[in-house]
């Protein structure tokens, strides 16, 4: 694969690839589907968990970030 005599070979077979992958049958979709599920219910749930502030009477602390921070000369995030 690292010799520089199929380089060449290898591109032109790349460019030339015109097949369109293989068509997925209705049982294949369906058995993916099912086994996303759960997985997909599972990080929504972790996400909204993480969501919650588990400190709310902290959050006032944070007004001491909000404001305009110079980055460089020309730059400032606000």
């Amino acid at each position: 694969m690292a010799r520089a005599n199929t380089v060449g070979r290898r591109v032109e077979r790349i460019l030339a690839a015109t097949t369109l992958p293989l068509k997925m049958s209705g049982r294949k979709r369906v058995s993916i589907a099912l086994a996303l599920i759960p997985l997909a219910t599972l990080s929504s749930a972790t996400i909204a968990t993480r969501a919650v502030l588990p400190n709310a009477d902290r959050v006032p602390q944070l007004d001491r970030y909000v404001g305009q921070f110079q980055i460089n000369v020309t730059s400032v995030l606000s």
